[in-house]
């Protein structure tokens, strides 16, 4: 069996912003990440450089999502946009700090959206998506993700109409997992206020099962459910049952196939979802 890389603790957590829309729930979860975790506090807002390009085109026009206002699509428009959305951007994330009794940073970066979120993936230790891209069809893919990820790093999403941001913390484990990491890693997320710990073992092998319920057991962490679909609807159900306010789990792991974008997968659960590569990696 390849060597693992141990999870890290949580230096810093960066949500990324964009003009695409405001998250709040993703906001009020990622501040609350980073109190539990006592971890830095970055906010990115991303101007998207492709909004500046089509603003140069001479027969591009804006419609809004009723089609019923048109209006031309002038860079200076697009500047008092972005100047309005990064101060929301920045009031939204200076509240949440405050009402998690943490500091805050915020920077002002221009890229290409779609290209800077994957790329800052690889780069932070948790990166959640603080954007409303789902609600104009943009999503992030896990694919683009998986291949961003670096062992010990975290994407958190939120579904903008979360039903459940506070519960328990619920862990997916299956026989690819570093249990050792990612019971450290739930730990680390329930805080010191004590939010309850619970497992799912997915597996369908019995002696799988058995043995990562013994490596839980030997941690004094409690006894897991046990599921033997690797499915998402039947985790998601599972995870409510469990009163989950917030879900770990690898990336990597086969249900995960089934959806095509992490926003899907959060919306399946209904809470916030902290995907994170735990996988094979050098000691």
């Amino acid at each position: 069996m390849a060597d693992r890389r141990p999870l890290r603790r949580f230096r810093r957590i960066t949500i990324a912003l964009d003009s695409s829309g405001l998250n709040r729930a993703a906001v009020e979860t990622a501040a609350m990440l980073a109190a539990s975790t006592r971890a830095e506090f970055q906010a990115v807002f991303v101007e998207d450089e492709v909004l500046y390009t089509l603003a140069d085109l001479p027969l591009v026009r804006e419609v809004s999502r009723e089609g019923t206002v048109v209006r031309s699509f002038a860079r200076g428009d697009i500047e008092r946009d972005l100047q309005a959305a990064t101060a929301a951007a920045r009031a939204a994330i200076s509240a949440a700090a405050r009402r998690a009794s943490i500091e805050w940073q915020f920077e002002v970066m221009r890229g290409v959206a779609d290209e800077m979120v994957p790329r800052m993936a690889g780069e932070a230790q948790v990166l959640a998506l603080g954007s409303a891209l789902a609600r104009v069809g943009r999503v992030h893919r896990i694919e683009s993700l998986r291949r961003s990820l670096q062992p010990g790093v975290g994407v958190l999403v939120t579904p903008p109409a979360a039903s459940r941001t506070v519960g328990a913390v619920v862990t997916m484990l299956g026989p690819d997992a570093d249990i050792a990491a990612m019971i450290e890693l739930t730990r680390l997320v329930a805080g010191e206020n004590g939010r309850e710990r619970r497992y799912v073992v997915v597996s369908d092998e019995e002696a799988e099962c058995d043995r990562i319920a013994a490596e839980l057991d030997a941690a004094g962490e409690p006894e897991p459910v046990r599921c033997v679909l690797d499915d998402v609807a039947l985790l998601a159900r599972i995870a409510r049952h469990l009163d989950a306010g917030l879900v770990i789990a690898d990336i990597d792991q086969h249900a995960f196939d089934q959806v095509s974008s992490v926003e899907r997968a959060s919306e399946a659960f209904g809470c916030p979802l902290l995907l994170v590569q735990s996988g094979p990696g050098s000691a």
